[in-house]
């Protein structure tokens, strides 16, 4: 499952603070990777037709905004590794003033066939 996969791919990242769409209560430890899946649409534009594409949104959060940027390339890295089509599509910061977290946003485009 792609959701597996992400997770393998960005938890050595984080020291394991991965999580899929939201951050725990009990997390006390940044910064941390949350990821989701807003979109899955069929793929019938490449040949084998079970694969899906699939939006990922992958934010990483934390009070230094230091950590999300260094992180950047990184998660670029195991995304590409852990996947045999993965595009990129966006990659901006953020800022949550409720939390007073810094975040960054990236999005793919990943095929995928479970």
């Amino acid at each position: 499952m792609i959701q597996k996969t992400l997770f393998a791919a960005l938890k050595p990242l984080v020291s394991g603070r991965c999580f899929y769409e939201v951050i725990p209560d009990t997390n006390i430890d940044y910064p941390v990777i949350v990821y989701q899946i807003p979109d899955i649409a069929p793929n019938s534009a490449l040949e084998n037709g079970d694969l899906d594409d699939f939006t990922v949104q992958i934010d990483v959060y934390s009070p230094n905004p230091d950590d999300i940027f260094a992180l950047r390339k990184s998660i670029f890295t195991a995304i590409e590794k852990a996947f045999d089509y993965a595009e990129r599509e966006n990659d901006f910061s953020d800022y949550e003033p409720d939390t007073k977290l810094h975040r960054r946003v990236i999005t793919y485009q990943i095929a995928y066939g479970e």
